[in-house]
């Protein structure tokens, strides 16, 4: 049913001039009789706005974290995917080696796996081949 079947009252096909209802106040933005424009405004306070709350229950009208996490990243910001790296640096580029050892560039270790002998054991001696 669309609006153009509605007369002022709401009712559908109504005939014109059939709507009987006076209004002493003023109407708001949204039409209601001494209304404060809430029955029609969005989540950001905008009368007859889009905005709207997202799974993460923040109110928005772009979709700005569609398909995004609604996890806080370190750097404070809702759905950046920023963590913290293994020297607890955020959006650091150090990480664990299958030694579990952490390496990068603001490690004591910069390459992976430095740990290993010459048969891949971590920490292994080499003694007789492993």
């Amino acid at each position: 049913q669309s609006t153009w079947d509605r007369d002022a009252c709401g009712v559908c096909f109504g005939a014109p001039g059939s709507c009987l209802v006076s209004c002493a106040g003023a109407r708001d933005a949204c039409a209601v009789c001494g209304g404060n424009n809430a029955t029609c405004t969005d989540c950001a306070g905008v009368v007859r706005g889009n905005a709207t709350f997202d799974i993460c229950g923040v109110c928005t009208s772009d979709g700005s974290l569609a398909g995004r996490s609604c996890v806080v990243g370190c750097d404070g910001v809702l759905g950046s995917g920023v963590v913290w790296d293994c020297r607890r640096i955020c959006g650091g580029s150090n990480a664990i080696d299958s030694c579990g050892l952490c390496f990068g560039p603001n490690s004591t270790t910069l390459q992976p796996d430095v740990h290993k002998d010459r048969c891949g054991v971590c920490f292994g001696g080499s003694r007789s081949a492993d």
